[in-house]
């Protein structure tokens, strides 16, 4: 009986584990489109490199050609804050990188100063909405939106701070998502 037992739970562990290795296995295509021109290229960098921290087998953002780049940008843009979504939209992915998912974030920065007497301080707000899609079922298999702050003397260092906060709860979330 201890036997028996022992097996079918080793059995359940292993199985978990391929579980877990496979979805971690499936590469994703991040697509992240930003407010702030400047700030596009960093904001993917930054999510692929807190994704690949977090075991995601990411597709290096930079290998995607510019064409399909700018047009995975105006998808993540459109899917930002919709409710229905055209799959066509997606074909790219699956028919020019193969990849099992795509992760869509679009990254809205608003900026407000705080006078501090002879100093001004920037107040910065990063508002992440992103999806994630299995592009081989055509399903969305996550989704949601983060916030992040930053405050500096200098806007674009408040704009970095923001962004990274935002980015944080998308990596998290998706990592957690792709992982179980």
């Amino acid at each position: 009986m201890r036997r028996a037992s022992f097996l079918g739970a080793t059995a359940w562990f292993a199985l978990a584990a391929s579980r877990r290795a496979s979805a971690r296995g499936a590469s994703t295509i991040l697509s992240v489109a930003c407010n702030v021109d400047e700030l596009e290229d960093e904001s993917e960098d930054t999510l692929a490199g807190l994704l690949r921290d977090r075991g995601v087998n990411v597709v290096d953002p930079s290998a995607i050609d510019a064409r399909y780049h700018r047009e995975a940008r105006l998808v993540a843009q459109r899917l930002g804050d919709t409710v229905a979504v055209d799959y066509s939209d997606l074909e790219w992915v699956t028919a020019k990188y193969h990849a099992q998912r795509l992760l869509t974030v679009d990254v809205r920065l608003t900026s407000s100063t705080l006078p501090y007497g002879e100093f001004t301080v920037y107040n910065v707000r990063a508002r992440a909405s992103y999806r994630a899609f299995d592009t081989v079922d055509k399903t969305i298999v996550g989704g949601g939106t983060s916030l992040g702050t930053g405050k500096s003397e200098d806007e674009r260092t408040a704009q970095e701070n923001a962004l990274s906060d935002a980015m944080k709860t998308v990596a998290r979330d998706f990592s957690r998502r792709a992982s179980g």
